[in-house]
């Protein structure tokens, strides 16, 4: 049967051989603090993290894969490393141990594989959209959208893409720019119905009927305000007590008084008339 190399070798030492469980230190070496015999503290732990280090030097290179992808991980310089080409763009990660590298690079993949399903549209890909909205074809700027953002769309599945929180985001996109651009009456220059839109929603997703039906509401509330401010216009303001009217002159300057009193002065002369 064979055995396992042992990774460290250590030397005997009668001053440290409590290693083996005999021959404890002698007190008046001043070495005492070295090695905590209780299996903790300083010594202990700066012991254990040696070992550990030494192991991970002697541990060989090993591959593991992310997706398509492939990384190597390998300790060097006191650190574990990870190195790999994942969607065309060379990653290296590192970490104190093997299980933080683990977790990065599962992270990591998580990130790949959602930049792969889903992509940013270009400025071509939008003007296709928005043509195609704007000549009234709705369903079909939407379903052209989302067909340029999830390339995979027909492999992932309809269903899979309503409920997967990932696609979330490109939906709501694709509504609400599909919308704004098959609205004739919404100019992109508008920058208060968004935050409308979003206080509307309340965590509903966005979608072309929700636009819709929001831009709807903000143009009524748009519309009685408007009313409002007219009415309010024509509403006479009230006429200043004679305390704000002394108070009034007592700062003014002597043409604006002039001015007050042939005011005044006419208008009591066509009350009298």
């Amino acid at each position: 049967m064979s055995t396992a190399a042992v990774p460290v070798a250590l030397g005997f030492d009668p001053d440290f051989s409590m290693l083996y469980g005999e021959h404890p230190p002698r007190k008046d070496d001043g070495l005492d603090w070295i090695v905590d015999d209780r299996g903790s503290g300083a010594g202990s732990s700066g012991l254990k993290k040696f070992l550990e280090e030494q192991v991970a030097e002697k541990t060989p290179p090993s591959t593991v894969h992310v997706g398509e992808a492939e990384f190597r991980v390998y300790y060097q310089d006191a650190r574990w490393h990870a190195v790999g080409v994942a969607a065309g763009l060379k990653h290296h990660v590192t970490g104190k141990d093997r299980e933080e590298i683990l977790d990065k690079l599962v992270r990591l993949g998580q990130r790949v594989e959602q930049e792969r399903d889903i992509r940013e549209l270009d400025a071509e890909q939008l003007r296709t959209v928005a043509w195609m909205a704007q000549s009234g074809n709705v369903s079909g700027a939407l379903a052209k959208y989302i067909e340029f953002a999830v390339p995979n769309g027909n492999e992932i599945g309809a269903e899979k893409m309503l409920i997967d929180p990932k696609f979330a985001p490109v939906l709501e996109e694709a509504g609400f720019f599909v919308w704004s651009r098959s609205r004739h009456d919404y100019t992109l220059s508008d920058k208060e119905f968004p935050k409308f839109l979003e206080c509307y929603a309340q965590g509903k997703p966005l979608t072309v009927a929700l636009c819709d039906a929001a831009w709807t509401a903000y143009r009524d509330a748009a519309q009685k305000q408007q009313r409002e401010e007219a009415v309010a216009r024509f509403v006479k303001p009230e006429e200043p007590s004679a305390q704000e009217v002394r108070e009034g002159l007592e700062d003014a300057d002597d043409e604006t008084i002039r001015r007050t009193y042939w005011a005044t002065a006419k208008a009591v002369a066509r009350a009298v008339r």
